[in-house]
């Protein structure tokens, strides 16, 4: 899933992510069919609850800079150390 053009709203919603601009939902996918979440838009709004859902279902959420680059991302840190034995 990729945020890139509108300075949307993130959250959780019933194991389920939600994007919404303007208090209009224009997306919803469960978390189980996601792999990753990028945010290139740095007027994007992102609920903790979102990303604690996210990092323990294994879903790496990333976020980008005003280039559209990315500079960090967040990962669960059970699903890390699995990765890495």
């Amino acid at each position: 899933v990729e945020v890139a053009d509108a300075a949307a709203d993130l959250s959780l919603s019933l194991d389920r992510l939600r994007v919404a601009v303007d208090g209009s939902v224009l997306f919803e996918c469960p978390l189980r069919e996601i792999a990753a979440v990028v945010v290139s838009n740095p007027r994007a709004y992102v609920s903790t609850a979102l990303l604690s859902a996210l990092a323990a279902q294994g879903i790496v959420f990333t976020v980008c800079d005003g280039k559209r680059m990315p500079t960090g991302w967040l990962m669960g840190i059970e699903t890390h150390v699995t990765q890495s034995e």
